[in-house]
């Protein structure tokens, strides 16, 4: 179903709720085997962040656009040619970063600043094999919080829920089972 701002949500199962938020490199699919598995003892929502999945991309002015200027002010062929640019880009891109590590800058403000913020349980699960920077950030988060417990899977990397599901699942149900 679709939430009234066009944002793709799904919901199964009963009993507590359980929130799956997607990578940013994936959409809400990447909690397939979950959904299969946990949908018994749990209620599941996912959902697609806009421009993932079956979300639309966020109205209004991208970064080609400028500011005070909407999309239908650029020419589109302009568009279309940025485009282009930005997939060779990406092809390019990959193959450095895969000898070198990561090269995106951040996209949004530091929001490690705000976790400070988070007064609930927290379960960091992290691929053994991921990124150092990926687990540099787990590390942060894992120190910051006030109740945190943190696992690591072997063998697999960005995305341990979709590479080793039944130990994922395990640690989620571990976690998930602890008295409140």
């Amino acid at each position: 179903m679709n939430a009234p701002d066009g944002i793709h949500v799904e919901a199964a199962g009963d009993g507590p709720a359980l929130v799956l938020v997607h990578a940013g490199i994936c959409d809400s699919g990447m909690w397939d085997p979950q959904w299969r598995t946990l949908a018994g003892g749990h209620r599941l929502i996912r959902h697609d962040m806009r421009g993932f999945g079956r979300s639309p991309a966020p109205p209004g002015a991208y970064w080609i656009d400028g500011p005070g200027r909407r999309p239908e002010d650029v020419d589109p062929e302009l568009r279309r040619h940025a485009h282009a640019m930005q997939l060779r880009a990406l092809e390019l891109q990959v193959p450095s970063y895969l000898e070198v590590g990561d090269l995106e800058e951040p996209l949004v403000p530091d929001l490690g600043e705000r976790l400070g913020e988070v007064t609930r349980p927290t379960l960091v699960v992290i691929g053994e094999a991921d990124q150092p920077d990926i687990h540099a950030i787990a590390r942060r988060i894992v120190v910051s919080l006030p109740d945190t417990t943190e696992a690591s899977i072997p063998d697999a990397g960005h995305l341990p829920s979709m590479e080793r599901p039944e130990a994922f699942d395990r640690i989620l149900e571990d976690f998930l089972s602890r008295p409140a």
